[in-house]
């Protein structure tokens, strides 16, 4: 499931939800709302740029 990835793969790395929505240019809302599963249908954008700056595919995320 897409929320509880990212926010394992963000914490192993330890990003903060602040950083991570710097890094990628996307709000601390934004990846709040993404990881509490509030917005479970993200843009491919946002997607393509979560999985660069956490150096894992899209795959990794969604599944």
């Amino acid at each position: 499931m897409l929320s509880e990835n990212l926010k394992k793969i963000r914490t192993n790395q330890r990003y903060s939800r602040k950083q991570l929505g710097q890094l990628a240019g996307y709000s601390i809302t934004t990846i709040q709302m993404i990881e509490n599963g509030i917005n479970d249908n993200p843009r491919i954008k946002t997607l393509i740029s979560l999985a660069k700056i956490l150096n894992v595919s899209v795959d990794q995320l969604i599944k």
